[in-house]
């Protein structure tokens, strides 16, 4: 944990704290993300666009391949590749609303698809 950025670190804790976790289990969980992050990106598919980080004009060192989205069979998980940057900014707005980033991504996901399939605040609540 020491080797992590602080936000990282605040977050593994957030984390670790909101799932009582054990030491040896956000040790595991620490490990198992650093791995992740060692692993080659899948190459993008040939027919699908490159998508921005954001920039101007989409070019740069920046420019994301493309976002890998993976839901497992149960649809309980996703996995979700970002840009160093994207993360930034999400961690951001996780810390500003004082969660894990997951429980943030997860109500933003929500809100957006509630919107776009014209889901009132009702509706999503049942």
């Amino acid at each position: 944990m020491a080797a992590l950025a602080e936000p990282e670190q605040d977050f593994w804790l957030r984390k670790a704290e909101t799932l009582g976790w054990s030491r040896n289990e956000l040790r595991q969980g620490v490990r198992a993300s650093l791995r992740e992050r060692e692993k080659p990106a899948d190459p993008p598919a040939e027919d699908a666009p490159p998508v921005a980080d954001g920039t101007d004009e989409g070019t740069g060192p920046n420019v994301a391949s493309l976002p890998v989205l993976t839901v497992n069979e149960s649809g309980q998980r996703l996995d979700i590749q970002l840009t160093p940057r994207q993360l930034d900014i999400i961690r951001q707005a996780a810390d500003s609303a004082h969660v894990t980033i997951d429980i943030w991504v997860a109500r933003i996901l929500e809100q957006a698809a509630s919107q776009a399939v014209g889901l009132t605040d009702q509706d999503s609540a049942a």
